[in-house]
């Protein structure tokens, strides 16, 4: 990778080559667990503004995203929040899909 110096001739070579990753998320909040409607609402709106909180404090400092492979030991990678959450309903407002994106600024982990 280059950046172009300014006011003069020739590019300035960076040694990195890589980028940061996109980690990119979409789920649904299925409620099942009850069956009218204003119970439905109220769990829904709990477990979005869990989901909502968790990203905020991903936006205002670094965050630690953890899984497990299958088999394979833990891996993490250092996020910050993107602020690109989105929300929609389906299923007569039982689902709520949700989507988000993360960034991570070392490409490695």
């Amino acid at each position: 990778m280059s950046d172009r110096k300014s006011q003069t001739d020739g590019e300035i070579l960076h040694s990195n080559k890589k980028g940061a990753r996109h980690p990119a998320f979409e789920g649904v909040f299925l409620i099942q667990s009850v069956r009218r409607m204003t119970l439905i609402r109220e769990k829904r709106n709990e477990m979005d503004a869990a989901l909502r909180a968790a990203l905020d404090a991903a936006g205002d400092a670094s965050t630690s995203l953890a899984w497990t492979p299958y088999g394979e030991s833990a891996l993490s990678l250092v996020v910050w929040d993107k602020g690109e959450y989105a929300t929609d309903y389906d299923q007569e407002y039982r689902a709520y899909t949700f989507s988000f994106g993360l960034i991570a600024p070392d490409p490695d982990f």
